[in-house]
C-alpha cells in the first residue's frame, strides 16, 4: 500500500487528475467504493467497512464535520423524487477535492470525488513542486481528524521532517538538482505511508507526515526510523551522488496537543532536538523540551530588550601571564551580561542566542 492516488504518474509529479466513485442509494446504503475513492478519502481498512455514507465519510481523516453533513445532506436532497444531480461541489472542510453527485441506473446514485493536483492550476491544497498535499491541506486534514467524534477518533500522529544539505545543494550544484531532490524525497515519503496516511511539504525542504489510527507510540517511532533510513539513503540525480541528513520531530494526539498548530510546533521542538550531523534522527516530543523553550523564548526577549537599551553587558578583565617567570603580558576582556532577574549570566548561557538572532555585530 503506497498511498499513492490512481492516475498519478511514477514520479509523484503534480501533473495528474485523480478521480473516485462510490454508488449509494436512496436509505443512504453505500455499495461500490472504487479504489480512487479508498485513496482520496484516506479511508483506513476498517473506514472501507462502512455501509452508511455517513459512516463512510465520518471515517475518512479528509473531511472536517461540516464537510460530511453537508455532503450528506446533498445526497439525500439529489436521491429524493424530483432530486437534481450536482455537477462541482466544493467545500471548506474537504480542501483539494470537488464532488459531483449523479444519477446511476437502478435507482441508484454515484458520488464522484475529484482532486486536481494541476501544475499552475491554482487548485489549492497541492504544493506545485512535488504534486503532494501543501501546508493548508495538511493542517486542513489534521484539524478533521482531531475534530472527528470521540466514539470514531483514532490517535493520530504529526511527523515534521526536515531534510538538512539541501542549500547547500543548492549552492553547488544548482536549484534545478535541489528541486529534483525534493520531488525524490517526496516519491519515498509516498510509498512508505498507508493509504490512511498523509504526506505533504509545507516549505522549503520541510515535509510532514499524518498517521492515522495510531494505536500506541511505538507505531509512530517505528514509522519516524524507517523514514530517516529511507530519506537517508543516498539519492542520483542527474549522474550526482547525493547524500542527505534528515532529522524528525514525532507529536502524538491527543497526548502532545489538541489542535493542529500546537503538534506541528512540539514536533519542531523535538524535530530540533535532533542531531543535524551524521546520518540524522527522530525524536518524539517530550514535556521538558517545552519547557526548554520557553526558556529559551524568555531569555530571547530579554536579549532583545538589552541590545535595544544597552546597560546590561559587562566587560571583565582575564590578566594574562607568561610562563614560568609569572610575566604579565596582558588582558583577556570576557563578556558578561548582567540579568535584571537571573543576575550575571556567563557566554555559555548567551551566546548561543546572540549568534542565533545575528546580535553578535552588535554586541
Amino acid at each position: 500500500e503506497t498511498g499513492r492516488m490512481p492516475g498519478d504518474s511514477p514520479e509523484g509529479s503534480a501533473a495528474s487528475t485523480s478521480e473516485g466513485l462510490l454508488s449509494f442509494d436512496a436509505e443512504l446504503h453505500v455499495g461500490l467504493v472504487s479504489g480512487g475513492a479508498i485513496a482520496l478519502l484516506g479511508l483506513s481498512r476498517s473506514g472501507r467497512q462502512a455501509r452508511g455514507l455517513r459512516e463512510l465519510l465520518e471515517a475518512s481523516p479528509r473531511l472536517d464535520r461540516d464537510a460530511v453533513a453537508k455532503l450528506v445532506a446533498a445526497c439525500r436532497a439529489a436521491s429524493l423524487p424530483g432530486g437534481e444531480e450536482t455537477a462541482n461541489l466544493r467545500l471548506p472542510g474537504a480542501p483539494g477535492l470537488h464532488f459531483a453527485i449523479r444519477r446511476a441506473s437502478g435507482g441508484s446514485w454515484l458520488l464522484a470525488l475529484l482532486a486536481e493536483p494541476l501544475l499552475g492550476s491554482g487548485a489549492g491544497g497541492c504544493d506545485p513542486l512535488t504534486g503532494l498535499a501543501d501546508r493548508a491541506m495538511f493542517e486542513a486534514r489534521l484539524d478533521a481528524a482531531l475534530d472527528r467524534p470521540p466514539r470514531r477518533r483514532a490517535g493520530s500522529a504529526v511527523l515534521l521532517c526536515e531534510i538538512e544539505g539541501i542549500r547547500t545543494l543548492n549552492e553547488v550544484l544548482g536549484h534545478s538538482i535541489g528541486e529534483d531532490l525534493l520531488r525524490a524525497a517526496g516519491r519515498r515519503l509516498q510509498a512508505a505511508i498507508r493509504d490512511a496516511d498523509l504526506v505533504a511539504r509545507l516549505a522549503g525542504e520541510e515535509f510532514a507526515v499524518l498517521q492515522n489510527e495510531v494505536e500506541s507510540p511505538d507505531q509512530a517511532t517505528a514509522l519516524g526510523a524507517r523514514l530517516v533510513a529511507l530519506l537517508g539513503r543516498p539519492y542520483l540525480i542527474a549522474g550526482e551522488t547525493i547524500v542527505v541528513t534528515p532529522r524528525i520531530g514525532i507529536a502524538l494526539a491527543p497526548t502532545d496537543g489538541g489542535s493542529s498548530v500546537e503538534l506541528l510546533r512540539r514536533a519542531a521542538m523535538a524535530r530540533n532536538e535532533t542531531d543535524a550531523e551524521g546520518a540524522g534522527g527522530y525524536r518524539r516530543f517530550n514535556p521538558t523540551m517545552d519547557h526548554r523553550w520557553q526558556e529559551m523564548r524568555l531569555l530571547e526577549v530579554a536579549l532583545r530588550r538589552a541590545v535595544e537599551h544597552g546597560g546590561e553587558f559587562e566587560l571583565h578583565y582575564q590578566p594574562q601571564f607568561a610562563l614560568p617567570e609569572g610575566r604579565l603580558i596582558g588582558f583577556e576582556a570576557l563578556i558578561r551580561w548582567r540579568h535584571p532577574e537571573r543576575g550575571l549570566l556567563s557566554p555559555a548561557v548567551f551566546l548561543p542566542a546572540v549568534e542565533r538572532l545575528g546580535f553578535m555585530r552588535k554586541i
